[in-house]
């Protein structure tokens, strides 16, 4: 039997902004809220040289300036249920609420395999109080820019566990049509925490540890 699943749009995926008032003690507050479902770029227009073309990155800033211009005492990231998707995007994200600093790097067993992000100066949300939502359908993407996020102590981190899906993959040719997927390498947070966890084939947590001095420790991603 045949099973059709339904194609996304860009405006499916695309970030959407609003803005709840709260009152707190007989002050009202403002706070823009940027939902993000997940990380994505317009492919098509991209190749053909629009201008204009729609990215998480490109839209993020947008809905920031606007949110800005309204006077927004506060941000809120929403990145619950935010599979992930182009590091770029995560990249681009991340630099729109940072000033400085790394965002991301990645590790190989090759040395040469490793990269670093950083961000490139100026906030776009002027160092207003933020907080990111996030929980088990978090992943890739999303901790990378959650993960910066709280290792630079930008904002909150509110939520559950994130998914914990954090390798790099490269795509290797083979003879004739073929191909074959293979991890090179782990993302990273700014402090040195992998991104990824470790799961068994029934999808249960395996243990992982890292050395610290002459003992192991539990490698934890974000409690």
């Amino acid at each position: 039997m045949p099973v059709s699943c339904p194609l996304l749009s860009l405006e499916d995926q695309a970030a959407k902004s609003s803005i709840i008032n709260i009152n707190e003690q007989g002050h009202d507050y403002h706070i823009g809220v940027i939902e993000v479902p997940g990380f994505y770029i317009d492919f098509k227009a991209y190749r053909q040289g629009d201008p204009e073309y729609r990215s998480t990155t490109r839209d993020v800033r947008r809905l920031l300036g606007e949110l800005s211009k309204q006077n927004v005492d506060g941000i809120v990231l929403d990145l619950r249920n935010n599979p992930g998707g182009v590091l770029t995007g995560a990249v681009g994200v991340s630099d729109a609420f940072l000033d400085k600093g790394e965002i991301v790097s990645t590790r190989g067993r090759d040395p040469q395999d490793g990269d670093r992000f950083n961000a490139e100066p100026g906030d776009l949300a002027e160092g207003k109080p933020m907080v990111v939502l996030i929980n088990g359908g978090s992943a890739s993407a999303s901790e990378i820019v959650s993960g910066a996020i709280q290792d630079w102590d930008r904002g909150v981190i509110m939520g559950h566990r994130t998914y914990g899906k954090g390798l790099v993959q490269t795509v290797m040719p083979l003879r004739g049509d073929g191909a074959m997927r293979l991890t090179t390498a782990r993302y990273y947070t700014p402090s040195g925490r992998s991104i990824h966890r470790e799961r068994t084939r029934d999808g249960e947590l395996v243990a992982v540890y890292r050395r610290d001095g002459s003992d192991l420790v539990p490698e934890v991603v974000f409690s």
